[in-house]
């Protein structure tokens, strides 16, 4: 079983609930650890069956995968879910929140007349899903049990598609008080301070345009102007001039920065062109930082995220609905 991919189920209806389980146990790489008539009766095993995937049902008699995605955020729980749905007008936004609430995927569910017509595009969609999913998210569960090391300094570095993950992030992570966030975002100078303030608008930390020489504060979030490089020095941010750069702010030289750090450091790279960040981060991984890339199916450019997952130096791949939770597991 350690070598196979756990898969959980919730669904109230017996056909279906059969019909999944039915898929699964026709693969070898599968290994069903829990069905359930409801989401509850899942949460309430969750500790026993650590599952690496949960299919839910939308709606089922007793709860919703709504619920489910609630019970594992109050657990402080990662596990991908993926939603099953009979698609309904009226359930459209309930399903979007589910998303919003980090549901990896949603499938449409056939419908029992339809059930023979559309069981085989089913099965091949579920199982190339699961397969891709459970490759880009490390094998994760983020509980504390599994990730105890707490950092005082992340990194993040992005390009394009940036701006949006970034946003992302900023607006679902916790109050921090002890960890600090640097960010280079590819950009050019005009930007990054209206960027800076936007980012302080959402979320529930400050966010500010770095500064020459300032003290770095506990707890701050730093945005690196456009056409300067970040780095951190002897608890101050130290900018230089870029223009002999072809991307900056650049990455690589706020990442080595922090290589001094490197235990009590997280480097991620979002999506973005080019391989900005990859040498750096492979030079924290190489001293003891945490390191993290933004996954293929969220990233608007895979291109920083490959370069640097091709190092072997990357120790999770996420989606971008996932890394602000992994951000407060590892901050305080």
């Amino acid at each position: 079983m350690a070598n196979k991919i756990k898969i959980a189920i919730a669904e109230d209806l017996d056909f279906f609930r059969s019909v999944f389980i039915d898929i699964f146990e026709d693969e070898d790489e599968f290994v069903i650890v829990g069905s359930y008539k409801c989401g509850n009766d899942l949460l309430e095993n969750i500790d026993k069956i650590k599952p690496d995937i949960i299919l839910s049902d939308y709606h089922m008699v007793n709860g919703t995968g709504l619920d489910i995605l609630n019970g594992l955020e109050n657990k402080n729980l990662t596990i991908p879910v993926i939603i099953i749905s009979s698609y309904t007008k009226q359930e459209s936004e309930q399903i979007l929140a589910c998303l919003d609430k980090g549901a990896v995927d949603v499938l449409e569910k056939p419908t029992e007349q339809s059930f023979k017509a559309s069981f085989d595009l089913l099965k091949k969609s579920l199982l190339r899903k699961i397969r891709y999913i459970f490759n880009n998210t490390s094998k994760l569960n983020l509980s504390t049990d599994t990730i105890q090391k707490i950092v005082e300094y992340i990194a993040i570095g992005a390009s394009t598609g940036g701006t949006k993950a970034i946003e992302l992030i900023i607006k679902s992570i916790k109050k921090l008080k002890d960890t600090t966030i640097f960010i280079s975002q590819h950009m050019p100078a005009k930007y990054t301070k209206t960027f800076a303030q936007r980012l302080n608008d959402i979320g529930l930390n400050s966010v500010k345009e770095a500064e020459d020489n300032e003290k770095i504060v506990k707890g701050m979030i730093y945005i690196a102007p456009g056409g300067m490089n970040l780095k951190v020095s002897e608890g101050k941010i130290r900018l230089s001039d870029a223009s002999n750069y072809i991307v900056s702010p650049n990455i690589d030289v706020m990442f080595e920065s922090l290589v001094p750090f490197s235990r009590k450091t997280c480097g991620i790279i979002l999506t973005g062109m080019g391989s900005d960040g990859a040498v750096g981060l492979k030079k924290l991984h190489e001293n003891g930082a945490i390191t993290l890339v933004q996954d293929e199916r969220t990233s608007v450019v895979y291109g920083m995220p490959k370069a640097a997952a091709e190092l072997f130096i990357v120790d999770y791949i996420l989606p971008i609905e996932l890394i602000s939770q992994f951000i407060n597991t590892i901050s305080i």
